[in-house]
């Protein structure tokens, strides 16, 4: 009896998967072609000119790393090669303008955007792939938090299909749990790429745990605690 239960709530939920995403994304395309003619409008760009969007998805984009370089590098060689594109950034920095962004470019960098073709998606809320929600497993919370932070993104503008549109969230920041999300929303109909920076967890910072040594990154709270270091050592990744 339990087991015909158990069975008939799964064919259930896979009904209602059936009907349920199909009407999700239509509706988050048709969001979408309304966003990206309000983009459009508001860069100054002629309708006409047809522009193709490529996403970049980085919460801290205005944080001068190495890894926001490379993102700022590929966005000013897309504007010098195709000028057609508009990159669109998502990011988290929400108490900076787009302007101050590009100023901070410029000083840090010394790299020159063009703001015409230049578009922020800020997210209001960046707080499931903060390190400061996961004080425990840390690297496997932010993984987790950045899916249902990618969800809300890709509701706030889906790159659409009228032209060539790449997301790209670059894996610098271990995000790389964001591909199934918007393969999944996007039915797959969106090529992706990523730049690895480095990998999500390092012989370095195994290193670290195994000489148990703290560092800003990740402070040992609990030394007494013999047990953390082997679990985590072994723990497959």
């Amino acid at each position: 009896m339990a087991f015909a239960i158990a069975l008939l709530c799964l064919l259930l939920t896979g009904v209602a998967v059936i009907i349920v995403y199909p009407a999700y994304t239509n509706k988050l395309a048709r969001r979408s072609v309304q966003a990206r003619h309000a983009i459009i409008e508001n860069l100054g760009i002629s309708t006409t000119s047809n522009p193709q969007f490529i996403g970049y998805f980085h919460p801290y984009c205005n944080a001068g790393g190495g890894g926001e370089r490379v993102i700022w590098t590929a966005i000013a060689v897309t504007q010098r090669t195709h000028p057609n594109c508009i990159s669109s950034v998502y990011t988290g920095d929400v108490n900076v303008t787009k302007e101050q962004i590009i100023d901070q470019v410029e000083a840090r960098f010394d790299i020159f955007l063009d703001p015409k073709s230049l578009h922020f998606v800020f997210l209001k809320n960046r707080r499931p792939v903060e390190d400061a929600a996961w004080p425990r497993f840390t690297l496997l919370g932010q993984s987790l938090g950045s899916t249902p932070l990618t969800y809300t993104l890709v509701g706030l503008f889906v790159l659409d299909a009228a032209g060539l549109s790449v997301f790209i969230p670059p894996d610098s920041m271990g995000y790389a749990f964001t591909f199934h999300v918007v393969a999944w929303i996007t039915k797959g109909s969106k090529p992706m790429g990523a730049y690895v920076h480095y990998p999500t967890i390092s012989t370095d910072m195994l290193a670290r745990v195994k000489a148990r040594k703290a560092d800003i990154e990740a402070a040992l709270a609990l030394p007494n605690e013999n047990l953390t270091v082997p679990i985590t050592l072994t723990t497959p990744l």
